[in-house]
């Protein structure tokens, strides 16, 4: 894998400069940073566009630049509803001149509702996907609220290094972002506090509905999460499990450390 160092940045961005200078007020974006804000009257067309980009890549070495960010992709194109393979090709070929050169190019691209999911595309003919040596979906946290910071991001890539699932945090200032680790990961550290304390004071070892039956009435997770939460825990050992899952014989969980409590072996 390469290895990372500070460079300078440039985004091409469709929206106004005003409205980077606002959004500057809470993040800051440094010194490093230089903007092509809303560099055309319409859509560029091929040449317009061609020179930016050979614009661009003299910047490479003037300007110690190593990214290019095009935010969004759509904001380039004659029609926003004009999605088509020509279009968005118009678009991503000349990018591989910023990438010959040296360039690392970061394209943001806003999908219709009717668009299908990335995982999808790529097994069709998704022409974006198809130019990108790393595809990344970013979705709200499933049954999320409006104050919710977290997104989620699934990544494709032939690299085996490029990790598949992470779960990030907006920092309460907005300046930053926090690992949450991969989706079940995520999931699993909401409810493993009060999952804990509730096996940490049973007398006995519990079966999934005695469990529910325990937990906060106001924060009580459905059953078929509290399913996927207790399996995971096992699998990574954080809790132990026994019984066939049938009714005579159901799973019953309990603590490591409460083995030689509860009469059984850890």
């Amino acid at each position: 894998m390469a290895s990372l160092a500070a460079a300078n940045a440039i985004v091409v961005s469709g929206e106004a400069a005003d409205r980077w200078q606002c959004k500057s007020r809470t993040l800051d974006f440094g010194d490093h940073v230089g903007w092509f804000c809303q560099p055309f009257r319409g859509a560029p067309g091929p040449d317009k566009w061609l020179t930016l980009i050979d614009e661009i890549a003299e910047l490479r070495v003037s300007h110690n630049v190593r990214l290019v960010v095009v935010d969004p992709l759509t904001a380039f194109i004659e029609r926003l509803a004009d999605t088509s393979a020509a279009s968005l090709l118009e678009l991503l070929l000349p990018l591989h001149r910023l990438t010959a050169v040296g360039l690392a190019v970061l394209v943001l691209h806003d999908r219709r509702k009717a668009d299908p999911p990335l995982v999808e595309a790529l097994r069709g003919n998704g022409v974006l996907a198809d130019h990108a040596d790393i595809a990344i979906e970013i979705h709200r946290n499933p049954r999320a609220t409006d104050d919710d910071r977290r997104r989620r991001l699934h990544a494709f890539s032939p690299y085996p290094e490029t990790p598949r699932q992470r779960v990030l945090e907006l920092t309460p200032d907005g300046t930053d972002y926090t690992c949450l680790g991969v989706f079940y990961k995520e999931e699993l550290a909401r409810h493993w506090q009060a999952l804990r304390t509730i096996l940490n004071s049973a007398p006995h070892k519990l079966t999934r509905a005695e469990i529910l039956d325990r937990w906060s009435a106001d924060a009580v997770p459905d059953p078929t999460t509290i399913n996927r939460r207790l399996e995971r825990a096992a699998l990574d050992g954080l809790i132990r499990k026994e019984g066939l899952g049938t009714k005579r014989s159901p799973f019953r969980y309990w603590l490591p450390d409460h083995a030689s409590r509860l009469g059984t072996s850890s």
